[in-house]
């Protein structure tokens, strides 16, 4: 009887099962498929009309995450019923993934992270049309439309997904941040209270509800959005630049030095530094705030950057020699 290597949870989440046949309980004693990549879902900030936001993906091999989050007879159940199923020639379409479709989903995710649309689009269009009840495929799907600036489309993909997986925040989620990119704030806060209302510990839409906030002007809800969002996800860096910005009060620096020692990517870089100077500038520590803009000068990935970077230091000079004249 044929059975299953891939199947997808009630999440949408496409889990690698081929390692249950090694395992005599069957259960997690078995040991959990160990992903070869990090899973983008850890990190995936775009830029939607110059509004960071953070969006979903679920997960594929490159999460660490265990399948049996559901109890385990029934994930055994599901396993059993889809490799039945399998065994008899039935398509198996929500419950069972072809290798053929797992492969092209992590190709088409590679190709949306490399910022390869056209071939993106591509994959997740061959995937769809052999298996339309994939919550997943649409929802990377809208995600390559909202880069691409597309949101109507992307807004159709996600209304997809939240119908074929309405018990998962990820769909609400990045709903929510087209609506925010197409400044519709009330949707986009609708669709985010839900996301939070489906997952209480789902990092990315508390954080996209701060940036809600942030727009409209309520910097006290922002930072409660962003507190929750690190309490819950304390690894990503950009929750705590945003969180040094809105904080009377608060260790601005403590929130700086974190995103610095948590930003592993060397674009990144030059901001944090840029950020933290400012707020030496404030403070009146013009050779911390010098050597700061020194390092973002030295870290500038293009000339654009370099040049604002050196106008800053310019005006720094010139406001610190004005005070000691």
């Amino acid at each position: 009887m044929a059975k299953p290597d891939f199947i997808v949870d009630p999440s949408g989440n496409v889990r690698d099962v081929r390692h249950l046949r090694n395992s005599s309980s069957g259960g997690p004693s078995g040991g959990t498929h160990t992903p070869s990549r990090p899973a983008s879902d850890n990190l995936a900030g775009d830029f939607y009309r110059g509004r960071v936001v953070q969006v979903s993906h679920p997960p594929t091999t490159r999460s660490g995450s265990n399948f049996y989050w559901i109890p385990i007879p029934i994930g055994l159940i599901i396993t059993i019923i889809v490799a039945l199923l399998n065994g008899l020639g039935v398509h198996t379409t929500g419950n069972g993934i072809s290798e053929r479709d797992y492969n092209i989903l992590e190709s088409a995710e590679d190709h949306y992270l490399n910022g390869q649309y056209a071939l993106a689009l591509q994959d997740y269009d061959s995937v769809i049309k052999s298996n339309p009840k994939l919550g997943a495929a649409y929802n990377g799907r809208g995600l390559v439309y909202g880069d691409m600036g597309e949101y109507e489309k992307a807004l159709a993909d996600f209304a997809k997904t939240i119908e074929l997986l309405p018990h998962s925040p990820i769909g609400y989620n990045n709903r929510g941040i087209t609506y925010l990119a197409l400044l519709d704030d009330e949707r986009a806060l609708r669709d985010l209270n839900k996301a939070i209302e489906l997952g209480k510990d789902y990092a990315k839409a508390y954080f996209n509800r701060a940036l809600v906030y942030y727009g409209q002007g309520d910097f006290t809800a922002a930072l409660s959005d962003l507190d929750q969002a690190i309490r819950y996800s304390p690894e990503e860096p950009l929750r705590y630049k945003y969180r040094a910005t809105l904080g009377p009060g608060r260790n601005f620096l403590e929130d700086l030095d974190k995103q610095m020692e948590l930003t592993d990517r060397t674009v990144d870089l030059p901001e944090a530094y840029y950020w933290r100077a400012l707020v030496y500038v404030a403070q009146g520590e013009s050779d911390r705030a010098t050597a700061d803009l020194m390092k973002a000068l030295t870290l500038a990935p293009n000339q654009e950057q370099e040049q604002k970077i050196r106008e800053m230091l310019e005006m720094l000079n010139m406001h610190f020699s004005s005070l000691e004249s």
